[in-house]
């Protein structure tokens, strides 16, 4: 009953949002969910149900995380302030999906930037990834940015650096100055083949051929696994200076691997 009473509030708009926001609370998943997506597809007008949406990232149900951080950067710019808030001292996925809303909603989450800068030293190495990315796209400094998750690129952890990759990749062009230390990941054959595609893709998501990264996406067109078509897709990013590289390009396009 609970679920079609969420459906049909969903045809009244804003004054329905205080009925749905409590859904969040249910102790039953699908309900929780419903009320998630409604809230979701009610965009800027689900304003009101910012604090229950901030508590709603710490739900136990993955589904439910996700529609309410989207829920929150379709809100906007008047979710800033309590997402910004959400970053402090606590739950360490409300902090990392916090982060990544602001980095969402983009230049109008500026007011946020003070709050992300200080993430860059959270112990939480996938907060610190969020956070780096998040104050790029929000238009902060990306030095320290970058600085950041220069270092998680070289933490022991596999999971770590994949995700240090896949930041700067994210942040583009202002990450340049990762190129040759993602291309050293990408050479490395002792590394592990998840680390080497997210350094192949994130050289193409910076998109410049400097730290050799030309070079190395092209010896890695014949690795194992999925690199070819990693680094077809980061040479893609490159181009045009990436035409050194069309002879091998050209070769795959006989492989077996559609997606390659």
């Amino acid at each position: 009953i609970r679920i079609v009473a969420l459906h049909a509030a969903a045809l009244f708009g804003r004054p329905a949002v205080p009925f749905v926001a409590r859904g969040l609370s249910d102790p039953r998943r699908e309900v929780r969910v419903q009320a998630a997506q409604v809230l979701q597809d009610f965009g800027p007008e689900a304003e009101a149900a910012t604090p229950a949406l901030i508590e709603a990232l710490a739900d136990p149900d993955e589904d439910v995380r996700w529609k309410a951080a989207d829920a929150l950067v379709r809100i906007g710019r008047p979710a800033v302030p309590a997402l910004a808030g959400a970053l402090g001292p606590g739950d360490r996925e409300v902090r990392r999906r916090a982060a990544l809303a602001l980095g969402t909603i983009g230049a109008e989450a500026a007011g946020a930037r003070a709050d992300l800068a200080r993430l860059l030293e959270d112990p939480a190495p996938d907060v610190r990834v969020a956070a780096a990315v998040a104050c790029c796209r929000c238009g902060g400094a990306s030095e320290p940015a970058v600085r950041c998750l220069l270092d998680l690129l070289a933490r022991p952890d596999p999971e770590v650096r994949s995700g240090a990759a896949r930041g700067l990749g994210e942040i583009g062009p202002p990450a340049v100055g990762a190129a040759a230390a993602l291309g050293a990941i990408l050479d490395d054959e002792a590394e592990p083949e998840a680390v080497r595609v997210e350094a192949a893709l994130a050289l193409g998501g910076i998109g410049s051929p400097e730290g050799g990264a030309v070079e190395s996406l092209r010896k890695a067109l014949g690795g194992p696994g999925a690199l070819p078509w990693a680094a077809a897709r980061g040479l893609g990013g490159i181009c045009p200076a990436a035409s050194t590289a069309a002879r091998e390009l050209g070769l795959l396009l006989s492989s077996p691997d559609p997606e390659t």
